[in-house]
């Protein structure tokens, strides 16, 4: 019989879960709140994770600035005052008041 703390250390090991669970504390959000990031790189890694915050707990990625061929995505442009995230090298949330970064 598997106890509850192994269960949840397994689904840790899974990169998605990984990611929803560090973007909403990093965030401080509540599941099935609405919460809007910019996404400036479009690699394979940012457009996936983004996918996943937004498929997963409903937030809405934004482009930082018009792409031509992302259309397909249907995501807006941003204001420019929400978190930056970027995984393009380490997946990271760039605060939007001070410029600084949190590091996965």
């Amino acid at each position: 019989m598997l106890t509850r703390k192994r269960d949840l250390r397994r689904l840790l090991s899974k990169p998605r879960n990984m990611l929803l669970t560090w973007a909403a504390a990093k965030l401080g959000a509540a599941a099935g709140g609405e919460i809007s990031f910019r996404v400036r790189s479009l690699d394979f890694r940012t457009i996936w994770a983004a996918r996943q915050l937004q498929m997963a707990l409903g937030w809405r990625p934004l482009l930082e600035q018009p792409a031509i061929g992302y259309e397909w995505l249907g995501w807006e442009i941003a204001i420019g005052t929400e978190p930056l995230l970027d995984c393009s090298d380490t997946i990271q949330f760039a605060n939007r008041v001070t410029g600084g970064s949190d590091e996965a």
